[in-house]
């Protein structure tokens, strides 16, 4: 078939491409243009298609796990565990997903701490910075030899 502008969707020969508006007048659904298949197919390619068509291929068994399989891994469930929801776990792909996750957390956490600690310093020689140049003004402002050496410049 001939490719569109997607990479991932290909058209049947001879089915045009994406519909394109004249200028002239706003399409009428324009709420659906950007949906995924109002936008993309005309009219006859949608009824062509397959899963937009018929439930069953939208939910149909290839869709679904088989009863008593590991949401994880996939596989059939060793010694499995159920989710309240009613979800199929085995207990070694959990343990092993809820570490990693464990970890993947620990070093965000540590990476944020990090963060915080470096913006708290950041701050701290801002506002330092900020006092000191306030306390040089006063001393300029209160210092007696201060006008004398801006009148011995001027002349």
């Amino acid at each position: 078939g001939r490719t569109t502008w997607a990479a991932h969707c290909t058209l049947p020969a001879g089915a045009r491409g994406p519909r394109r508006s004249s200028g002239a007048m706003p399409q009428r659904h324009a709420k659906n243009n950007g949906s995924s298949t109002y936008g993309v197919f005309s009219y006859h390619e949608r009824r062509q298609c397959e899963f937009v068509n018929k439930q069953e291929a939208r939910l149909g068994v290839d869709a679904q796990l088989p009863f008593g399989y590991c949401g994880l891994s996939l596989q059939p469930a060793v010694d499995p565990v159920v989710t309240p929801s009613g979800r199929i776990y085995s207990r070694e792909c959990l343990l092993e997903h809820m570490a990693s996750k464990a970890a993947d957390l620990k070093r965000r956490r540590e990476a944020w701490e990090a963060e915080e600690r470096r913006a708290e310093r950041d701050a701290a020689r801002d506002a330092k910075r900020h006092e000191d140049a306030a306390r040089e003004a006063e001393l300029r402002a209160n210092d007696p030899v201060q006008p004398l050496l801006a009148a011995s410049a001027a002349a």
